[in-house]
């Protein structure tokens, strides 16, 4: 009986689906998408790339041909015009990384597109959909906006009235404010992004957003605010963290804004930031990305970014410098809120000291909802642990180093139910003690809100081990925790990128990460000092030049060539990545390399290490030069791609001849083992053997 009801069921749904949609008999492009983006704005390629997915209905298709109308306007597309670029039949079967090659785009123009295609048999598609992509501000005198700033002791309100008189087609708005800025018009929010823009080198390159804010603006009088918080432009340090990295601040929170109003008419006003702004103190009193932020809820101003608000009392802002790099759209998924959990336990382990266990341990804040009398101070005090007592235990959020717990402060204003979060900082926890609540509190008090770049998921796994599972859940857990516009090392502790901590192949089977890796790969170029990658991208902190970590500036490139099809970065980088090769065989000795961090934590001990270092950053030594023989072919760069065959042939034999123990058929421990038969270093032959070695290693040497 219950196979007859599975089959009804799926008969069902079968003709429910076919019902309510068109079976497509060939093939089909949908998710058109322009720089790995859907309906992008902001983007600066010359030849931007564009990519589709072949939906279909059978099995075994496949797309033969392929022809690409772009248009400038939306009549023209569904007329079939293709003023800008009409590919013609192009006889491929290439669908991801296609370079537009119509005419020339100019700042601000929006392209609309689609795609047909041709099937195994030859047979055309229908047009796909429509998408568009909008350029950004492509030369530097395209901006008309001053940098401006103020001399403040809080994160400071930014405010500018303007007047709309005619009927309006479009408006478009350019933003950078440093560190983080969040941007209101006429009283809403504009957009939902967080921790807004993404961390740079500020003095080489900082981002600007675009925003599409035609809905916010009305006829008559209008009104922009902006928040600045201090980021990690203005980092300031805590009582000198124990991390080595007192001089990080860049300055003074700054702003650059700029509107473009374009009317029914056909003109155009722009609304720029200059000494026409006002501001005034706000009521985020601190804020500190490691320290925590305060609030004060008594010191806020109802309607202050809105028309009818009186700012007769704030002051001018003053022109400021700006950051001393290039502004550049932020080409890469922003940090989100993309999670609310809810806690799990709430305990009173001592006197008006409350507890909240959020159940799992992630990357964000909490959110607050309180009603209590004004001047009354909540403390929210942020861990991962605690005590046997039931108390807080911050020790491993850093506190040795930077000699704070990470603490934020809400002052009530008394007026009925307030609730609030954070802005400008983000924590690493699961345990949230909460102290100066009246009364006592419930579970209904805090909610957490889980952060991250709102990379989206591409692949799940799943299988009948629960264990594998939970630490496939746990790898995920961890990995988005540590995605805010960069990849970092913790999010509760330094919260750095280094580069020995980014697992790019998992998280590209796992998340939608191109622009997040492409845009990692700039910022170590940014990073490099006399040629060589630090260990840290983005930005002042430093961390040394160790090759074994470098070395991730040669394989992100080959990452996204090899699952994106992306050689552009590869392309952009070629001359960089050669430099620190040339470091590699400079420092090398008989083509063995001796200095690195090697193998941090082998299993069941950190030091003396188990596995030599040398073992570990020569292993690395010769996965580069394949790489660079491989990406020097696709390039076109034939000698260097011999030179570099050359080359890994050479380290291959000194490799083996130091670490291969050729009697026993091993390289001495996991990790040596691990290495060899991974990169493909083990003598020909002699693979099953250290299979086997390593077999016993973990499951009779190590239980």
């Amino acid at each position: 009986m219950r196979k007859i009801i599975v089959i009804f069921t799926m008969s069902l749904i079968f003709l429910i689906n076919n019902c309510t949609r068109k079976v497509i008999e060939g093939i089909f492009p949908v998710e058109l998408r322009c720089e790995y983006s859907l309906n992008s704005l902001g983007v600066e390629s010359e030849n931007p790339r564009l990519n589709w997915v072949l939906k279909s209905d059978k099995r075994n298709q496949k797309q033969t041909a392929y022809r690409i109308l772009v248009s400038s306007s939306e009549t023209n597309l569904k007329a079939d015009r293709g003023d800008l670029w009409d590919s013609g039949r192009i006889d491929s079967g290439k669908s991801v990384q296609v370079a537009y090659e119509g005419k020339k785009l100019d700042s601000g123009m929006r392209c609309w597109w689609k795609v047909r295609v041709w099937d195994k048999a030859d047979i055309m598609s229908d047009w796909s959909e429509p998408a568009f992509w909008e350029m950004g501000l492509l030369k530097p005198e395209d901006w008309k906006a001053n940098w401006i700033g103020c001399d403040c002791q809080s994160a400071p309100l930014l405010r500018r009235e303007f007047t709309i008189g005619k009927a309006v087609r479009d408006v478009r708005v350019y933003i950078c404010g440093l560190g983080y800025y969040e941007l209101s018009i006429n009283g809403s929010r504009i957009g939902d992004h967080v921790l807004d823009p993404g961390q740079t080198d500020y003095e080489q390159r900082a981002f600007y957003v675009v925003y599409d804010v035609t809905k916010n603006i009305k006829k008559g009088a209008n009104v922009i605010g902006v928040i600045l918080g201090d980021g990690w432009y203005n980092q300031k340090v805590v009582n000198k963290t124990g991390f080595g990295w007192d001089d990080v601040v860049y300055g003074k929170p700054r702003l650059i804004f700029q509107m473009h109003v374009n009317y029914d008419d056909g003109t155009e006003t722009l609304v720029v930031s200059d000494e026409n702004w006002n501001f005034s103190e706000g009521p985020i009193t601190a804020n500190n990305i490691y320290a925590g932020e305060s609030y004060d809820a008594r010191l806020e101003q109802p309607g202050w970014d809105t028309p009818d608000f009186d700012d007769s009392k704030w002051e001018k802002v003053q022109l400021v410098d700006g950051p001393g790099g290039k502004l550049v759209s932020q080409r890469l998924p922003a940090i989100k809120q993309m999670k609310i959990l809810k806690p799990v336990e709430l305990t009173n382990p001592e006197p008006d000291i409350y507890v909240y266990d959020m159940g799992q341990n992630f990357a964000g804040w909490v959110k607050l909802r309180i009603s209590a009398e004004k001047g009354t101070v909540i403390k929210l005090r942020f861990a991962e642990s605690l005590h046997g007592n039931g108390m807080i235990d911050p020790a491993s959020t850093g506190v040795y180093a930077t000699h704070v717990v990470q603490t934020d402060r809400y002052i009530c204003k008394g007026d009925g139910l307030e609730v609030w979060e954070p802005r400008f900082t983000y924590h690493g926890f699961r345990y949230v003690e909460m102290t100066g609540f009246p009364g006592t509190p419930t579970l209904e008090n805090l909610e957490g809100i889980v952060v991250y770049t709102s990379v989206g998921n591409v692949g799940q796994f799943e299988c009948s081990d629960e264990m594998l599972n939970r630490i496939h859940k746990t790898t995920l857990w961890t990995t988005t925790s540590n995605l805010h516009s960069i990849v970092t090392d913790c999010p509760h502790r330094e919260r750095c990128g280094w580069l020995g901590d980014i697992i790019t192949e998992m998280m590209i089977y796992n998340l939608d990460v191109p622009l997040l890796l492409a845009k990692f790969v700039r910022d170590i170029e940014t990073s490099r000092r006399g040629g060589i990658p630090n260990d840290i991208a983005p930005g002042r902190r430093t961390g040394g030049k160790h090759p074994d970590w470098g070395s991730t500036f040669i394989q992100l490139p080959w990452y996204l060539y090899l699952y994106y099809g992306d050689v552009l970065i590869a392309r952009e980088h070629y001359e960089g990545m050669n430099i620190f090769m040339e470091h590699l065989k400079k420092i090398s000795k008989d083509y063995i390399i001796y200095e690195g961090y090697g193998d941090l934590f082998a299993p069941g001990s950190v030091y003396p290490k188990e596995t030599p270092v040398a073992l570990t950053s020569t292993a690395f030594f010769y996965f580069d030069t394949v790489i660079m023989s491989n990406l020097a072919r696709i390039l076109g760069k034939n000698q260097d791609a011999e030179n570099f065959r050359k080359l890994t042939q050479a380290i291959k034999s000194a490799f083996n001849k130091k670490f291969y123990d050729v009697e026993d058929k091993t390289y001495g421990t996991q990790t040596g083992d691990s290495f060899a038969l991974y990169l493909g270093l083990v003598q020909e032959g002699d693979e099953a053997a250290v299979a086997l070695n390593l077999r016993k290693n973990v499951v009779e040497k190590h239980n």
